[in-house]
């Protein structure tokens, strides 16, 4: 299932884009709110199961690209953790763009029509997010979607004095997107 919106379209991913992946999750800049950037060897398992959960559930985090060059910009989807978070959480929403199309709009565009998609198609009641704490851009586009604060939380992954072990947990209801869209109008 593709998703298009004005400037990008979402797809699940080809054979062909593991290496647009690898320059997305070895990049400094892109992965300075994660604890390390990805080797190639870490790419190709993360690049697997991207595509093993697309053949699973039928969705996952979408390779993104612009629609009028079809070049690749990162990553914006639904995944569902595999470990245990101090919170219930059904799915998450995330994103990763390359830094050359940051501060163009295009994260806000994607993920806005992925919440969508989450709650008109696979009809989600609910869809979080969390980042660091220290990830001001993840958690600004997380309030301009609407999404709403709950917590503060130490990620169960992160030692606890690491500076990224501080999140932070937003979360959106399927009726509070509805309402959002409907300002938006």
């Amino acid at each position: 299932m593709n998703i298009e919106t004005n400037r990008l379209i979402l797809t699940s991913w080809q054979d062909t884009d593991e290496q647009s992946l690898y320059a997305l999750n070895s990049d400094a800049q892109a992965m300075q709110y994660f604890l390390h950037s990805l080797s190639k060897t870490q790419n190709q398992q993360f690049f697997a199961q991207l595509r093993l959960r697309f053949v699973q559930q039928g969705y996952g985090l979408y390779k993104v690209t612009l629609k009028n060059t079809h070049q690749f910009i990162g990553f914006v989807g639904l995944n569902h953790p595999h470990y245990d978070l101090p919170f219930i959480c059904p799915v998450e929403i995330s994103w990763r763009l390359l830094p050359m199309f940051w501060h163009q709009g295009l994260a806000f565009e994607a993920a806005q029509a992925v919440l969508q998609y989450g709650f008109d198609q696979l009809k989600f009641s609910q869809i979080m997010a969390f980042t660091a704490k220290c990830n001001r851009p993840s958690w600004t586009l997380m309030q301009r979607l609407g999404m709403q604060f709950q917590q503060e939380f130490q990620h169960p992954l992160v030692d606890i004095q690491h500076r990224l072990a501080s999140h932070v947990l937003y979360s959106m209801q399927s009726s509070d997107f509805r309402h959002v869209k409907l300002e938006k109008i």
